[in-house]
């Protein structure tokens, strides 16, 4: 099987060419081909297809996903457009949240889509804050408090504006003098620390879409009470089940990602098949002419293979830079040079690579975007069609390229099975 998938996915030069993507109406003109690059040994693409088709065919199957980032991802438009997209692509399946992080309660912008509030004092820290030494966790957000009248309430929406629900909640945090206690009407049936030692886990006698907590003191001692992550945990079903975990922290780069220390202790329980990395960009703006190379690529390498660590059964889909302009100038040479790192890398860790930055247009490509009311006006961001756009590109190239799989290798009949 796996030459198989060498010979028609590889070919000679690694590079699987998928159809153009058909965007509405509106749409800019795109580039003609949106090349994936792929490892040699293709065996853990053939797991996910394997798995996309058990759920498409027969409504079983779990597809696990984490898509790492900046302000791209911490926006939640993206991750909306991937959802809507896997929900219209594979009707029979449910989909999970996976974690809501503190962003609010951490002073930064909550992403679409899920709403919190909170009560009590909090204080922030984030990964990308070199002036903080963290914990930041593995999601680089913390949300820090010494109040014992602190709460804190999640609520996630769907696309289609319906809840996400789980009865087993996890609070993935430390704590001193103090644990998380459950505020929501729901009947708790039982609570418990996590194996891992990285926080809580409540499990309640009916899914709960709406999580409410506060702080119980332990004794008479002072406390402190450190939040990382609320995590919806999938519900086992009989139906197929899409997660998918939105890490986004607003300026991060390969170096501020880096510094959350819990991606071994914490991910392996997530059971990740797919992980897009879509970091870079800030590391190339934030340095302009100074940006080094060398430097990037040890960085780089040196993250993938924690994530690796980490997410041992996963695969890793390195994503180029989008295009964008630094002081009006295009950053698309940067950008190039960005992603033959990102390819030597691939090859040498055995990962994916795609070109989101080509397949968005020609370089330059972002003034057009801006033009149609998809980039904002700085031509690094994106407006929420924009980020739509987006969605749709890596979604549809990605169904594309398991079409062409299932092509080579048809699934078979239900009386052949």
């Amino acid at each position: 099987m796996t030459i198989g998938c060498l010979s028609i996915l590889c070919a000679l030069t690694g590079a699987f060419e998928t159809a153009p993507i058909s965007l509405p109406s509106d749409s800019i003109p795109l580039s003609s081909s949106h090349t994936w690059h792929l490892p040699p040994d293709c065996t853990p693409l053939e797991a996910v297809w394997h798995t996309m088709d058990s759920m498409q065919y027969e409504g079983v199957g779990t597809l696990s996903c984490l898509y790492i980032g900046g302000s791209h991802v911490q926006s939640g438009w993206i991750g909306l457009g991937l959802r809507k997209r896997f929900e219209e692509a594979f009707p029979m399946s449910n989909q999970a949240r996976g974690w809501m992080l503190p962003y609010r309660m951490a002073q930064t912008d909550t992403p679409t889509h899920f709403r919190t509030e909170s009560s009590g004092e909090w204080s922030g820290m984030r990964c990308v804050q070199s002036r903080y030494k963290g914990p930041f966790g593995s999601t680089g957000v913390r949300a820090h408090t010494e109040d014992i009248q602190a709460t804190w309430q999640h609520v996630s929406l769907r696309s289609d504006s319906s809840l996400h629900a789980s009865n087993t909640i996890e609070v993935w945090g430390q704590a001193t003098g103090c644990i998380p206690q459950w505020l929501g009407s729901e009947t708790l049936l039982h609570s418990d620390t996590l194996a891992n030692g990285s926080g809580w886990r409540f499990l309640f006698d009916q899914e709960v879409d709406t999580v409410r907590f506060g702080i119980e003191r332990l004794g008479k001692s002072t406390i402190a009470f450190d939040l990382f992550a609320t995590v919806h945990v999938s519900t086992p079903r009989k139906k197929a089940q899409f997660t998918l975990y939105e890490w986004g922290n607003n300026g991060a780069k390969v170096s501020s990602a880096m510094r959350c220390e819990r991606w071994e202790t914490e991910w392996p329980a997530l059971n990740l098949d797919l992980i897009f990395i879509g970091l870079g960009i800030n590391d190339i703006h934030s340095a302009g002419k100074t940006w080094n190379e060398e430097r990037f690529e040890v960085e780089y390498d040196a993250m993938v293979q924690r994530i690796q660590l980490a997410a041992p059964h996963a695969t890793l889909i390195l994503l180029s830079n989008t295009d964008s302009m630094r002081k009006g100038q295009s950053m698309a040479k940067q950008a190039q040079r960005m992603h033959a790192i990102q390819q030597q890398i691939a090859v040498r860790r055995q990962c994916v690579t795609f070109d989101l930055g080509r397949a968005m247009g020609s370089p330059g490509c972002i003034e057009d975007w801006h033009q149609r009311g998809w980039a904002q006006p700085d031509l690094i961001h994106f407006t929420p069609r924009g980020y739509d756009a987006l969605a749709e590109i890596l979604f549809s190239s990605w169904i594309a390229a398991h079409k062409s799989w299932q092509t080579s290798y048809p699934v078979p009949s239900s009386h052949e099975r």
